[in-house]
């Protein structure tokens, strides 16, 4: 997997979890004198929910490429495998041997041959 597409998914997981805990808490606020602001807990419980299942996401995607790449790799010495059974076998079979004598031709076409030379 390319790192843009990495980055893309990193951001989907951040965002869809952002909006998971944002709905699921609706965190109590507080007011101060700056305005209304969340209280710090809730904000740090939800950003250590959302590293946590990010970690859990980016750790599952890249055991995904690596699984990829192995099988692909796997895929290749296979191949290979097959090309050198192939050659083996070329090897082992006899070639077909080119018949000097041409093929007879059928018995009703050498009849009517036969039969325009007497006529």
């Amino acid at each position: 997997m390319e790192p843009r597409n990495f980055r893309q998914l990193a951001n989907n997981i951040v965002i869809s979890y952002l909006i998971q805990v944002m709905v699921k808490n609706e965190p109590s606020t507080i007011v101060s004198g700056d305005g209304v602001q969340p209280k710090s807990s809730e904000v740090l419980q939800a950003i250590a929910e959302i590293r946590r299942n990010y970690t859990t996401e980016l750790e599952q995607a890249f055991q995904s490429e690596k699984r990829k790449q192995d099988l692909l790799a796997e895929l290749a010495m296979e191949e290979e495998r097959g090309q050198e059974l192939s050659k083996i076998v070329k090897e082992l079979l006899p070639s077909p041997k080119v018949s000097a004598v041409p093929e007879r031709q059928s018995r009703s076409r050498r009849v009517r041959i036969l039969f325009y030379r007497m006529a």
